[in-house]
């Protein structure tokens, strides 16, 4: 094994310790957002000065708001099923498969992973590509939108 808990002693309190202090600084920014988000006050301020589910009634009250919750659930719904399937279709073919480029194919799809999130793109012009995607053709169009972004940014970094 890798890692054997028995014969590191006193050290596997220290690995214990770092793995909580980890997990904290992770979590507990979301666990102070939450609670603010129950404050009375327009603002983030902390303490809230009262708690409230105000801002909860407004958002589910409003069809704006819910229209994008829903199309935002869509979205992610056909890309997290299509992702998997890609996937899952991939795996298959990288480890059963026996073709001609199936050692290009798994270099293409485990650089990324190797690679890390090295690129960098304006938030801006992912926002304004989004909406003109998804104003043009709906929800088809921010299926498409994404890839077709991350394809042009990988173009642009390397011409």
């Amino acid at each position: 094994m890798l890692l054997d808990f028995a014969r590191l002693g006193y050290l596997r309190w220290v690995l214990v310790a770092i793995g909580v202090l980890v997990c904290a600084y992770l979590v507990l920014p979301i666990v102070f957002i939450v609670a603010l988000s129950f404050g009375t006050s327009r603002w983030l301020a902390f303490p809230p000065p009262g708690w409230t589910l105000k801002w909860y009634a407004e958002f589910f009250d409003s069809p704006q708001w819910l229209g994008s919750l829903w199309t935002s659930a869509q979205v992610a719904t056909i890309v997290m099923v299509l992702s998997v399937l890609l996937g899952l279709l991939a795996s298959f073919a990288i480890v059963r498969g026996r073709f001609r480029g199936r050692t290009a194919l798994r270099f293409m799809l485990l650089t990324p992973m190797v690679l890390g999130r090295t690129m960098r793109i304006n938030p801006l012009a992912i926002i304004l590509w989004l909406m003109l995607w998804g104003w043009l053709w709906g929800v088809p169009g921010l299926l498409v939108a994404v890839p077709m972004l991350v394809c042009l940014k990988i173009v642009a970094d390397h011409v």
